[in-house]
């Protein structure tokens, strides 16, 4: 128990050290050092799934005693002051119910780090796609599905090949369509 104490406090004294925010992979360099084998996936995912639990711990500690706000962003890090007016943790926070439970440490393999990784590639990628087709809409977030569906009935009336339109374009505006159709269906 000591040894995550001492951990805790490491981590908050970088945190400290930090008044602007640190990135993830700097913390982990500063509090974990070098990773033995950049190359290795589940190495890595073994390091930052422990900065992950270290980080949520810490966030629940400073918060529970009225210390400080830890904001733990998918990249950057930053400690903030206390303050009541701002969003209690008490809401259901998927990725923290998943970095405090050490099973999903000890069962995840390399072969679930892989599917991981993929799984995040993919997203990303779809998040890619989605945006492309919002710029194609002529649209920006936020948005709902039925202000897009508007936008792409004001568009295929404007660019239709029937009406006088480029076809070229309007077969991107139904492409995008399709794409955003199947991110904002519900």
């Amino acid at each position: 128990m000591d040894t995550l104490n001492d951990s805790l406090q490491d981590l908050l004294k970088i945190l400290r050290e930090h008044p602007h925010g640190i990135t993830e992979l700097d913390l982990m360099k500063q509090l974990l050092g070098e990773p033995e084998n950049r190359g290795d996936n589940l190495e890595l995912f073994q390091r930052h799934f422990v900065l992950r639990h270290l980080l949520y711990r810490l966030r629940d500690q400073l918060w529970k005693r009225r210390l400080g706000y830890l904001e733990i962003g998918p990249i950057r890090l930053r400690l903030h002051p206390y303050s009541t007016g701002r969003e209690q943790l008490g809401q259901r926070d998927p990725l923290r119910d998943y970095y405090l439970d050490m099973n999903n440490l000890s069962n995840t393999d390399d072969k679930e780090v892989g599917r991981l990784l993929d799984s995040f590639w993919q997203r990303l990628a779809a998040a890619d796609d989605r945006q492309q087709a919002l710029t194609e809409m002529q649209l920006q977030e936020p948005v709902d599905l039925a202000t897009i569906t508007r936008r792409y009935r004001q568009l295929c009336q404007q660019h239709h090949p029937d009406k006088g339109g480029d076809g070229a374009r309007f077969h991107r505006i139904n492409r995008a369509m399709a794409v955003l159709r199947r991110y904002y269906a519900v």
